[in-house]
């Protein structure tokens, strides 16, 4: 399924970027756009911001940082990049907070004992 959004309560400075002269949805908000999907929380409001990034920084500390800065290194998500997008709606999948431990874990496990098998 195609990840649609609507950033329209996000501050257009915070949302958008220039590049070549021509507006284009910021690495931030993109990123946290596909966040949605990887966390299960398919809108980011006041009451959730604290669970958002958590299981945000959850997921980019045992999977991996989805940004990176200008020189590719890579760049975790803040809790002010969390705060200043909230009103970010999208159509991701909802997870209980539950499920979405078990899938992560899952992942990452699975990821560790490939990257072991790698190392052969």
């Amino acid at each position: 399924m195609p990840v649609t959004w609507n950033a329209e309560a996000v501050p257009e400075s915070v949302r958008t970027t220039v590049i070549d002269g021509k507006p284009q949805l910021s690495v931030t908000t993109e990123a946290l756009v596909y966040l949605t999907m990887g966390v299960g929380i398919r809108e980011i409001t006041a009451s959730n911001a604290g669970e958002f990034y958590a299981r945000v920084r959850l997921y980019e500390t045992l999977i991996g940082v989805t940004m990176t800065n200008g020189s590719g290194e890579p760049v975790m998500i803040t809790a002010t990049d969390v705060r200043n997008h909230i009103g970010l709606t999208t159509n991701a999948p909802l997870l209980t907070a539950a499920k979405f431990r078990k899938i992560l874990l899952d992942r990452a496990f699975g990821a560790l004992t490939f990257e072991y098998d790698q190392s052969a």
